[in-house]
């Protein structure tokens, strides 16, 4: 195995990982599993005021957790397929798109967050 396929296989299992893990803790956050903290969550000026901008903020930014997840999980899959049978270095960018909308992503819930949190 090459570098590039070890790095592509690599970044595919943490998408597979991160991008499920991004919904699973908004949601709990949302439906008031998850309490305000400083650790996990949405954690941005308005969404730490209150116990209800936590869990409007998080409401808010759900659905983008969800199309997060579902384009992770979606580019870590296709990202395994394609390195084990194409070229690695079309793995690797595909690997690297995936990280790249796990980042979009995550930003996308903060302004949601944000915005909603600030109403």
């Amino acid at each position: 195995m090459d570098e590039d396929l070890i790095g592509a296989l690599i970044v595919a299992m943490v998408a597979l990982f991160l991008g499920p893990l991004i919904w699973w803790m908004t949601a709990r956050a949302a439906d008031g599993a998850l309490a305000r903290n400083s650790f996990v969550g949405i954690r941005v000026r308005r969404t730490l005021e209150s116990d209800e901008g936590w869990v409007e903020g998080h409401r808010a930014a759900l659905p983008w957790a969800r199309r997060t997840s579902l384009a992770a999980v979606l580019l870590g899959l296709v990202t395994i397929a394609v390195a084990l049978s194409g070229p690695t270095q079309m793995a690797f960018g595909i690997a690297m798109a995936a990280m790249a909308l796990i980042v979009a992503g995550a930003i996308m819930c903060a302004v949601a967050a944000s915005r909603t949190a600030a109403d």
